[in-house]
C-alpha cells in the first residue's frame, strides 16, 4: 500500500513539473514577441522623427505612400539624352556654378536647380543646347546663381520639363560642395542691342570662384558660360556659342596666350568677332600680368577671331 501511495506521488509530482516547464515556455514565447513587436514600433517612430529631408509624400492607389517629391539620392552624370559634364562629381563651386553638358531636350531647353540636403531650391536657371537639328544632341552651358552657406552639400539638377505637364524628366543629379575659400574676378558680357551702336561694348559682371591659382582661366571660363537667367533678364549676353569648350590658357611676359577649340568659328561677321574679342581681352586684361592676347585654334597658330 504505501509502495503504491509513494508511486503515485512521484507521477504527480513529475506532472506538476512538466506543467511548470511547459508554462514557462510559454509565457518566455509570448515576452520575446511582445519585446520584436515593441522594438519594431519603435524603429517605425525613430525613423518617422528623425530628422533629415524635409519632402512631401504623395499617395498612391489604394493609401500606401509613394516615393518622396525630392530624393536627394546621386544618379549618373547623364540621363537619357541629358549629360552633365560641368559641374564635375563631388568638386567645390561657388556661386554662380558653370554648368554645362550635352542635351536632347523640347525646344533644345534643359532647366537647372541648385537645392540643399533638405531639398531646399538655393537656385536655378536654364540653358539652350545648339542642337544641329530636331531631336539631336546639343552643347549647352550656362551659370546658375545660388545661395548656401560654405563647406555644405548641394546638389546641381539638369532636367527637361515634360512638354506634356511640365514635370522635371530625364533628370541628371549631380553632388557638390560647397567652397570654404573663394576668391572674386570679373568677367565681361555683352549686352543685348549695343551692338548695333558699338561692337566693342562689354559690362564688368562680378564671378567668385573656388579659391585658385589659374584666376585667369576661371575667369574666361565664366565669360563663355555667360550670363545668370538673372542677368539674362536685363539684357545680358555672351557671344560664344554652348560648343566652345574651355580654352588653354598660358601667360608669358606679359603675352596671353589663349587656344580655342574649332567651335569658336561659328562666330562669323565683323562685329560678332569684335564682341568676342572684346570680352576676352577685358577680361584676361584685368590682370596685371596680362598686356596682349594672341589667338590659336585646336593648336594652329594662324589668325582667329579677326574680322
Amino acid at each position: 500500500m504505501s509502495y503504491t501511495v509513494c508511486h503515485m506521488n512521484k507521477k504527480l509530482l513529475i506532472f506538476v513539473l512538466l506543467s511548470c516547464l511547459l508554462v514557462g515556455v510559454f509565457v518566455a514565447a509570448v515576452l520575446i514577441i511582445f519585446s520584436l513587436y515593441l522594438g519594431k514600433n519603435d524603429d517605425r517612430a525613430a525613423v518617422e522623427k528623425k530628422p533629415g529631408v524635409a519632402v512631401e509624400e504623395t499617395k498612391e492607389r489604394g493609401g500606401q505612400p509613394s516615393k518622396p517629391a525630392w530624393d536627394s539620392t546621386p544618379v549618373n552624370t547623364s540621363n537619357n539624352g541629358i549629360s552633365v559634364r560641368l559641374p564635375v562629381l563631388y568638386t567645390q563651386i561657388a556661386s554662380p556654378v558653370i554648368v554645362a553638358g550635352n542635351a536632347v531636350a523640347f525646344e533644345n531647353t534643359v532647366s537647372v536647380l541648385v537645392r540643399d540636403e533638405r531639398g531646399i531650391i538655393r537656385g536655378r536657371g536654364f540653358a539652350t543646347a545648339d542642337a544641329p537639328d530636331v531631336g539631336q544632341s546639343g552643347p549647352y552651358k550656362t551659370a546658375v546663381a545660388f545661395d548656401a552657406p560654405p563647406d555644405t552639400i548641394v546638389y546641381v539638377e539638369v532636367f527637361e520639363a515634360s512638354a506634356k505637364d511640365g514635370l522635371p524628366i530625364h533628370m541628371v543629379r549631380i553632388p557638390v560642395r560647397t567652397a570654404i575659400n573663394f576668391t572674386t574676378v570679373k568677367a565681361f558680357l555683352i549686352k543685348e542691342g549695343e551692338q548695333k551702336a558699338r561692337c566693342d561694348i562689354v559690362h564688368a559682371v562680378t564671378r567668385t570662384v573656388p579659391e585658385t591659382y589659374a584666376v585667369g582661366h576661371a575667369a574666361l571660363d565664366h565669360v563663355l558660360a555667360g550670363p545668370t537667367a538673372e542677368e539674362w533678364q536685363d539684357g545680358y549676353r555672351s557671344i560664344f556659342p554652348p560648343g566652345v569648350d574651355s580654352p588653354v590658357l598660358s601667360i608669358v611676359d606679359g603675352v596671353a596666350y589663349v587656344e580655342f577649340n574649332k567651335a569658336i568659328r561659328q562666330i562669323v561677321g565683323s562685329c560678332a568677332v569684335t564682341a568676342a574679342r572684346a570680352q576676352i581681352e577685358k577680361t584676361l586684361q584685368q590682370f596685371p600680368t596680362v598686356s596682349r592676347v594672341v589667338y590659336s585654334v585646336a593648336g594652329e597658330s594662324d589668325p582667329v577671331l579677326e574680322p
